[in-house]
């Protein structure tokens, strides 16, 4: 018979499956004995052999873990655990939890719903034995890392002071407990919830985490277990999400106690993936302008140039960019810090990145610039780099070439002899020069000061700037809109025409005089022409205001005679008393034009007629006076007469300005 084999298999099988649900059946049996016998009032040994029988019935048969829930076993434990006081006893207790938890979503949801972990928690604190400890630590370990709800209600329940306390632990005594505490810590930060990863840094901060993890990072790194590398690895991912936080977070990482001294000295002993890392922590613990004493204090300024020096491939970019970030919020508007960094040696490093085209040039230029500001012995050091010469070729930089001539100022200031001879260079005087006028906008405001104070420092530079296209760019620059331009760059005409031993020859050639005298009188800005008219006093052109008077004098000699009448009999005092003349002069002018124009505003008091009396079809102003009004006001001085008008000349007349 061929099916006489299957049959007698089927048998058989049919057999054995029996066998095993007969067991399964008697073993759920016994676990329901078990659990019914863990009562309150039975004895200590009675207890202990009902959890040994418990644990040995889950270990070989692992599926009656789901049976706990079935015959109502989680609360009883739970029960047991908050009113027994055998150690014996509840360190298998424990380890019943444990077990039936093990990979259970389900099962670890119910005895946190029935309140365990609070309960469980308890058992963590150091007046409980070291084994009861440990299995109370393997419990939070995995409720940790199994189910984000299950981790939110280990947070609800203050689970995340149990996890500082561990970290203080002896490590090499409970290196368990410290492996735990970093990992559920990472777990923490891992989560995904709605709330903000800052708010659990401001918990742990409180609850003094960051110093006992810091101690840690040293200990950790000095273990020769394979396994410990995992844990330096999330000691550093630690550190740096907490550098992300707010201004709180970061002020308690660089104040309290010795964190970021403990973070430097493990910096050598660190991969280089994770020295990246912990240079990033810096950078943005230096980004809160309140850590940034703590951090020199720390030196972190020694310890970042050092790091410098020593660095290497593969990640000498990302170790450079993080150090130059850091340099420069340290040193950005702090005397006392650049002069430290510049005995410290950063400055080649600065130098070579200023010097190359790379992104690293943003941080370097401004710590080098600044530095010409800070001192003697700063300065004494970027002379012996050659950095004066790096900023004068930064002068033809748009970006940089303000900052670079506040520097060449500030250092000519206190060593003018010395910063001169470098600036007199012929490539120097051309580099200035092009600044001069190249420069656009903003950067040719800016530089218009600071140019002005090195003239005035320096006449030796003063004269050599004496270039006719420094003239052409200066006199069409004299139009600009803005006042303090116009000032600026009057000022510069002024100290080069103090020390040019030809100056009436540049006068004449540029038309200084006519441009001078017309800003004295036309421009709004009365800072300008006050300046203007102490240029003119100071008699630079000399010989150009000559040959135009002796030009004045010709062609009126060739004009017709102005013919006037007396309109007041005090205007022979015009020069005497020009406020009251002004306003006498300005009626005549007034009621000649009559409708044809508005009202002129009265001139600034130390005004005196100066022009001929134009008899265009425009209407007469008192701008358009010639120097022969005074004469003509001199032969009426003897007349008086009331309420008359200025007849209008002959149309051939013209004004001289």
């Amino acid at each position: 018979d061929p099916f006489a084999k299957m049959e007698e298999n089927f048998e058989e099988m049919d057999i054995n499956v029996h066998i095993a649900m007969d067991k399964y059946a008697r073993a759920c049996s016994r676990l329901e004995e078990l659990i019914n016998a863990l009562q309150p009032n039975e004895s200590e040994d009675r207890l202990v052999i009902s959890c040994v029988q418990i644990i040995d019935l889950l270990t070989e048969h692992k599926e009656l873990k789901n049976h706990f829930i079935i015959f109502h076993g989680v609360i009883p434990i739970i029960e047991m655990l908050e009113i027994c006081s055998y150690a014996s006893v509840l360190s298998r207790l424990l380890k019943i939890v444990n077990i039936i938890i093990a990979s259970n979503i389900n099962l670890q949801e119910n005895l946190c719903l029935v309140g365990g972990i609070p309960v469980i928690m308890n058992f963590t604190s150091k007046r409980y034995p070291y084994e009861i400890r440990v299995e109370a630590a393997i419990f939070i370990r995995q409720i940790c890392h199994t189910s984000p709800v299950i981790l939110q209600m280990f947070i609800s329940c203050r689970g995340l002071k149990v996890l500082v306390e561990f970290l203080q632990e002896d490590y090499n005594e409970h290196k368990e407990l410290v492996w735990i505490a970093v990992n559920g810590i990472y777990g923490v930060f891992e989560l995904q919830s709605p709330t903000p990863k800052n708010d659990f840094c401001r918990l742990l901060a409180k609850n003094g985490l960051l110093d006992p993890l810091a101690i840690m990072l040293h200990h950790v790194i000095l273990d020769k277990d394979p396994a410990a590398g995992v844990y330096v690895e999330r000691i550093v991912n630690i550190l740096l999400m907490f550098s992300q936080g707010d201004a709180y977070v970061k002020e308690v990482m660089a104040t309290r106690t010795r964190i970021v001294t403990r973070i430097f000295d493990s910096l050598d002993k660190l991969p280089q993936n994770l020295i990246v890392a912990m240079l990033k922590c810096i950078k943005n613990i230096s980004m809160n302008s309140n850590t940034l004493e703590a951090l020199q204090r720390a030196k972190a300024i020694q310890v970042l140039t050092t790091i410098l020096d020593n660095q290497g491939p593969p990640y000498v970019t990302e170790i450079s960019n993080q150090v130059l970030n850091t340099m420069f919020n340290l040193c950005r508007i702090n005397k006392s810090r650049q002069e430290e960094a510049a005995k410290a040696g950063i400055i080649p490093h600065l130098q070579y990145f200023a010097s190359n085209k790379t992104p690293l040039k943003q941080f370097a230029l401004p710590i080098l610039c600044d530095m010409a500001h800070t001192g003697q012995g700063c300065r004494d050091l970027l002379w012996k780099h050659n950095i004066l010469q790096l900023y004068l070729d930064l002068l033809v930089d748009p970006f940089y070439q303000v900052n670079a001539l506040e520097a060449i100022l500030a250092w000519i200031q206190d060593e003018t002899s010395k910063v001169e001879s470098v600036l007199l260079l012929p490539k120097n005087i051309e580099l200035i020069l092009e600044a001069f006028i190249m420069a656009k906008a903003n950067s040719f405001e800016n530089i218009l000061e600071p140019l002005h104070i090195i003239t005035q420092l320096s006449t030796s530079v003063a004269f050599a700037l004496a270039q006719p296209r420094f003239f052409k760019r200066l006199l069409h620059r004299l139009g600009h809109p803005k006042p303090v331009v116009r000032l600026n760059l009057l000022r510069i005409l002024r100290s080069i025409c103090d020390v040019h031993p030809q100056r009436e020859a540049i006068a004449e050639r540029y038309g200084l005089f006519e441009i001078t005298s017309r800003m004295s009188r036309e421009d709004p800005a009365v800072l300008i022409r006050e300046l203007a008219r102490e240029i003119l006093s100071q008699g630079y052109f000399s010989t150009s205001i000559t040959k135009k008077k002796s030009n004045n004098e010709i062609a009126i000699s060739q004009k017709e005679p102005i013919i006037a009448e007396e309109t007041d009999a005090n205007v022979s005092d015009v020069e005497d008393n020009s406020a009251r003349d002004d306003i006498s002069l300005q009626e005549d002018i007034t009621s000649i034009n009559g409708s044809r124009r508005r009202a002129l505003s009265s001139p600034p008091s130390s005004y005196t007629p100066s022009t001929l009396i134009s008899t265009t079809q425009r209407p007469l102003s008192v701008t358009s006076l010639s120097p022969s009004l005074a004469s003509y006001q001199q032969e009426r001085k003897s007349s008086t007469s009331s309420s008359q008008s200025i007849k209008t000349p002959p149309s051939s007349v013209t004004s001289m300005s």
